[in-house]
């Protein structure tokens, strides 16, 4: 039973503070207090003001609010607030944060100047964070058991945290959600950056609610997918968050009185959309009652008008997307929608999701029309739909109409974005209200072969009949509770020459676990925009000299010897962010996007045509044509002694580029990491001493002559630097690099963690070599570039500041590639700032060689297959994947199977 606790009448009022310091793994609660507007808003007056009109106030539903308490009384609640429970180790019931309160009174409060949404809804308070704002999984265990004692529908979690695989945690989750009570939480308020969703509100059958501001924008602070849980060699993220709602300057109550106060963050839009889902259930019910639609399928279990996946797939069904309008998108498209300010962006599906809460439109809909079916989210994964349907479908700049698909000649004459020849995978969540627990009885792809409409007006599309589109999916045998999730991978198999639109649907048959008579079919429409198929190894043909005689690039960025948490510890590539955790999964679609966008960007406008891959297998599965680049940002594995081969071949006989942004390496700062996690109850260590693997780097770039140090430096100044648009944020320095090479030098300051102190300390100014770039075609006729700097955090959107940012960096290392091709004058041009550094290096090694020490234990692989545990900087690392080398070359795991084509 819940602990009864001791009232404690005495204590001051304390506010939220977001922003403060929190135990790594631990979860947080999702709350801004705000400090003064006139913008400010009564929520539930504004939202649900034509719903309690109607009669319909959320009475007799139970709403379970898990948060930081409530008093004992409260004036701006009647005989609704049913119980109050704690489950902390503090021996009282009292709400001292105050957020607790809060988000019980956006749910149910009677004020009449901040009323909540369902007024005579019942609420359930359980009190999971102590004063201190700390919490246990144990605690949250046991608190959802006596949920599920209560029978509550709608439970609410204005709380997240980044360990989505907290097993037990999850799990009984999924167990809560079974018993048919909506979950829903908010996805948090680490935004703008991209993939910072918290959990649970990242899991599939979990409401996860985003927010937006009172001008129907999506608020900057709001976290942005893509998930973590389905992201790795095989998989890509599932659009979050589901919903957005109001979460800018809400009213709700004080901790104590009468007065109200605003605050924003997702903990406000969450509770918005629990008072919501308590009307919803009001229009189930009398649905239910009023109406013969549908009947309840699962007898015993209670399937029927209103359980997680129904009030899911009406939320979805009538949702407002968020669009600018013609003159923004232009307007954004030079300018802000493609700055650093990722907040200013255009928003698809992974940031606003299926877009704004339109309350009355969903209350409407589940009473009078709705009827449970299969559906997808998203519904429908379209080219013609960018920006909109995400960075992994629309390579190339967003246009307010969309002539670009059809052209390999648009934007300025020549430049543009290929679409990516390896395949291309995509993650939907299956939404099931129908049934509890069903299962996939068959899946089959139907080409489109009729011409295709613009999505605003003009000529058709004309989709290639000849186009060979082999599809795939994955899945788990069961789909439970109320749906789950399903991967699809397409890869174009023919050499058809030139740009064109390609697709279809695919049809899943789902059927009910138990009931062999309950079946439903779930039609997904895919439409992408392909090329030419599996890249050749001469896509890059050179004239007698050498040179190149096409403007077609290929960059494959390394993704395969990255290592995200959970379920690793990597150290955060800015050891002066208060946080050391790197979580936000180091990927160009999250937090670095912003950097993927300028590839795209330096391209077009430099007339260029390339195509970028993500590589999600090793390297020697990813069959480099000529003259491509390899891109290694931030790696925290090894590399096999195979893949080190293959990339010095791809440079020296290939014509190949090799761009590696590396990043501090320290065993003095990597001592200073370890912390004790209260809820694992172990010690968790680093599994690489540094931001990157700088030891296996050094194995890589040994081949050509480089060598990183084992210390760490900050920027000194941040003027402008060899004439470059020079940032620097946390990285490291060379101290080798091969005669010939251009290199560039800074004062840079060293910083190293002193013994017994807590915060990070800049010691001593040095000159340093942080950039380089280099290529011998007289050794190496056919050699391409190698061009390597010491830092990555640079081009990492989650930078402590943004003067950190060297996006000039950025755009010299890559179109020092993309022009592979460019004379040697023009060469010259663009590094023209940098000096010829062989000699000083040279009579530098002797005094820097100090700073590099070889470790023998670093990068040594097992003999056989990798197993779940292995080497990586001579600690042992859990890997989720484990393989040998090549392995990987079909690119898909065994959970992929070839779907059964048709032609109609």
């Amino acid at each position: 039973m819940p602990g009864d606790g001791d009232e404690d009448e005495g204590e001051d009022e304390a506010t939220l503070d977001a922003d403060g310091a929190h135990t790594h793994l631990h979860r947080r609660l999702q709350g801004r207090q705000f400090r003064g507007s006139a913008n400010q808003l009564a929520i539930g007056s504004a939202l649900a003001q034509e719903i309690w009109d109607e009669g319909f106030r959320g009475a007799d539903v139970r709403i379970a609010v898990f948060d930081s308490g409530f008093p004992e009384s409260h004036p701006h609640f009647f005989e609704n607030v049913v119980e109050r429970s704690n489950w902390t180790n503090e021996k009282q019931l009292n709400d001292d944060i105050g957020h607790g309160t809060y988000v019980a009174g956006v749910i149910a409060s009677s004020s009449e100047a901040c009323p909540g949404v369902a007024p005579d809804a019942k609420i359930y308070t359980f009190r999971t964070f102590t004063s201190q704002q700390m919490s246990y999984t144990s605690w949250f265990l046991d608190a959802f058991n006596y949920a599920l004692f209560l029978q509550v529908d709608v439970l609410n979690l204005s709380i997240g945290g980044p360990d989505f695989l907290d097993q037990p945690f999850a799990d009984k989750v999924h167990e809560v959600v079974a018993a048919g009570i909506v979950v829903v939480s908010a996805i948090g308020n680490d935004g703008p950056v991209f993939g910072t969703l918290n959990n649970p509100g990242d899991m599939f059958n979990v409401l996860g609610v985003g927010a937006h501001t009172l001008d129907r924008r999506v608020a900057a602070f709001q976290s942005r997918g893509m998930t973590g849980g389905e992201r790795g060699p095989y998989q890509y993220g599932r659009p979050k968050p589901d919903i957005l709602a109001p979460g800018q300057n809400i009213l709700g109550p004080l901790p104590r009185g009468t007065g109200c106060r605003a605050m924003s963050g997702t903990s406000v839009a969450s509770p918005v959309v629990a008072g919501v889902v308590a009307l919803i259930k009001n229009a189930a019910d009398w649905a239910a009652r009023n109406s013969t639609r549908v009947e309840g399928t699962r007898r015993g279990l209670g399937v029927g008008f209103f359980n997680p996946g129904s009030v899911k797939q009406v939320l979805l069904d009538t949702a407002d997307r968020v669009v600018y309008s013609e003159a923004e998108a232009k307007a954004g498209q030079q300018a802000a929608l493609w700055s650093s300010d990722v907040s200013k962006r255009y928003n698809d599906v992974y940031v606003q999701g299926g877009g704004i809460l339109n309350v009355p439109r969903a209350f409407f809909y589940m009473r009078d029309e709705y009827t449970p079916r299969v559906s997808a989210f998203p519904a429908a994964v379209d080219v013609r739909d960018c920006p909109m349907a995400g960075p992994n479908v629309c390579s190339g700049l967003p246009k307010v109409l969309p002539q670009w698909l059809n052209s390999a000649t648009a934007h300025n004459g020549k430049g543009t974005m290929l679409p990516p020849q390896l395949p291309l995978v995509l993650n939907f969540t299956i939404i099931n209200p129908v049934s509890l627990a069903s299962k996939v009885l068959r899946v089959r792809w139907v080409p489109f072969t009729a011409p295709l409409p613009q999505n605003k007006g003009g000529e058709p599309w004309h989709p290639r009949p000849d186009a060979a589109l082999r599809v795939r999916v994955s899945h788990a045998p069961v789909l439970y509770p109320y749906g789950g999730t399903l991967g699809v991978a397409v890869e174009l198999l023919d050499q058809t020459e030139g740009l064109y639109l390609a697709g279809g649907k695919l049809h899943a048959q789902i059927g009910d676990l138990y009931d062999k008579s309950l079946q439903s079919d779930l039609v997904v429409p895919i439409v992408l925009r392909v090329g030419q198929g599996r890249p050749r190894r001469d896509e890059v043909s050179l004239d007698a000299t050498g040179a190149e005689v096409t403007d077609t690039r290929r960059v494959f960025w390394d993704l395969f010897h990255s290592i995200p948490y959970p379920p690793s510890y990597s150290p955060r590539d800015d050891l002066r962010l208060d946080d050391f955790l790197d979580w936000h999964g180091d990927h160009p679609h999250t937090n670095y996007r912003g950097a993927w966008e300028k590839l795209q960007v330096y391209a077009v406008s430099m007339g260029k045509q390339v195509g970028i891959e993500l590589v999600t297998t090793d390297i020697g599965c990813a069959y480099l044509p000529r003259g491509s680049t390899y891109l290694l940002v931030d790696p925290e594995d090894g590399f096999f002694p195979e893949e080190v081969q293959l990339l010095r071949q791809h440079v020296l006989q290939n014509s190949g580029n090799l761009v590696v942004f590396a990043d501090w390496f320290s065993g003095t700062l990597a001592d200073e990491l370890p912390f004790f996690d209260d809820n694992t109850r172990v010690t968790w260590y680093p599994v690489v001493d540094g931001g990157a693997n700088v030891p296996a780097l050094n194995r890589l770039l040994g081949e050509f002559g480089f060598a990183f140090g084992q210390k760490s430096y900050t920027r000194e100044s941040v003027d402008e630097g060899a004439g470059l648009d020079f940032g620097f944020g946390f990285g490291n320095a060379l101290v080798k690099a091969p005669r010939g090479s251009r290199v560039l030098k800074m004062p840079m300051r060293l910083h190293e963690r002193l013994p017994g102190q807590s915060r990070l300390r800049g010691g001593q100014v040095e000159e340093r070599l942080v950039y380089a770039v280099y290529e011998d075609r007289d050794r190496y006729p056919q050699m391409g570039r190698v061009v390597v700097f010491g830092d990555s955090s640079c081009i990492d959107v989650d930078s402590k500041d943004k003067k950190n940012y060297c996006w000039g960096i950025w755009e010299h290392a890559m179109k020092s590639t993309y022009g592979r091709g460019l004379s040697r004058g023009s060469f010259e041009k663009l590094v023209g700032k940098m000096v010829d550094g062989a000699d000083e290096i040279e009579a530098r090694l002797e005094y820097l060689k100090e700073d590099f020490v070889e470790n023998p234990k670093v990068d040594t692989k097992p003999e056989g297959p990798r197993d779940l545990q292995e080497w990586v900087n001579g600690k042992r690392v859990t890997r989720v994947w484990g393989h040998n080398f090549g392995d990987t070359c079909s690119v898909f795991d065994d959970s992929f199977y070839d779907v059964q084509g048709e032609r109609m």
